[in-house]
């Protein structure tokens, strides 16, 4: 209650968890991966990473956790291809956006 509430206000403790799942509604469709908004990345491929490393293995761990939805869309091609929902669309177009984001990161590094 309050009570606890204001306890803990004085000794300055607070819940870690607290804004941890906060995300901008206009970044909230944005794919991420590696904290990178692979969209952005996309649009400048030449911009030097920090990490190309470790955005590679996060590309790559991506696309491994989607491999078995892209295979169900191939087994269901022509069901699927003749009216796809807007969830699946927005999940194909983040597949794409990562794999484009894979080709850039190999192109950019030596």
């Amino acid at each position: 209650g309050v009570s606890y509430d204001r306890y803990s206000i004085d000794l300055g403790e607070c819940d870690p968890s607290y804004g941890s799942t906060f995300v901008f509604e206009i970044h909230s469709k944005e794919l991420v991966v590696g904290e990178i908004f692979v969209r952005i990345f996309n649009e400048q491929p030449t911009f030097v990473l920090e990490n190309p490393k470790g955005f590679t293995i996060d590309l790559l761990d991506f696309l491994g956790s989607q491999a078995q939805y892209l295979h169900s869309v191939l087994m269901t091609q022509q069901q699927q291809l003749a009216n796809p929902s807007t969830e699946q669309l927005d999940r194909l177009t983040k597949i794409e956006m990562a794999l484009e984001a894979l080709r850039n990161i190999i192109k950019a590094s030596p």
